[in-house]
């Protein structure tokens, strides 16, 4: 939980100051409206990066207890905050993606009540078990960095499809 908190903040943070610049790396030269837009809804998601990183943590916590309804039933949540939200601010109100920040913020908050119950085999029962286990990171880094790997290939390929379709 501390690791994925810890990573979710860097990446908030580049992409953030680099908004503009990552923007037009991979989508080139785009009209200015569409730019603005585009700059705008990749700041706000870029904020919910942390709550979507600790939503992620907590729900592979649950997988590995054995419990995916836990997470399934707060992604139902998340998922329909998402989709109604941004019907109703996209459609109706002319803005978006702040439904998409509230809707990781509250799943986020979901999972971090949940995994506190006493009941649960994992649990946190206080901020003092954040605490870095330098040698438990080091296993779960490396199960998890190929695999993190595998995924970011996947996902830089429909990047570079997408900017190849915008341009």
């Amino acid at each position: 939980v501390t690791v994925t908190l810890a990573l979710s903040m860097v990446v908030t943070g580049i992409a953030i100051l680099g908004n503009r610049h990552l923007l037009g790396a991979i989508f080139g030269r785009v009209e200015t409206s569409v730019m603005d837009n585009a700059q705008t809804y990749f700041w706000i998601t870029a904020l919910s990066y942390p709550f979507i990183g600790l939503y992620n943590a907590c729900a592979a916590l649950f997988r590995s207890m054995g419990n995916s309804k836990v997470s399934m039933m707060t992604s139902l949540v998340m998922n329909v905050i998402n989709i109604a939200g941004n019907a109703v601010c996209v459609f109706g109100l002319g803005m978006g993606a702040y439904p998409t920040l509230l809707s990781r913020i509250i799943a986020a908050a979901m999972m971090l009540v949940l995994i506190q119950n006493r009941h649960n085999s994992i649990r946190l029962n206080s901020l003092k078990l954040l605490v870095p286990d330098v040698r438990m990171i080091k296993n779960i880094l490396s199960i998890g960095i190929p695999g993190g790997l595998e995924s970011g290939m996947f996902q830089f390929g429909k990047i570079f499809l997408q900017s190849l379709v915008s341009s």
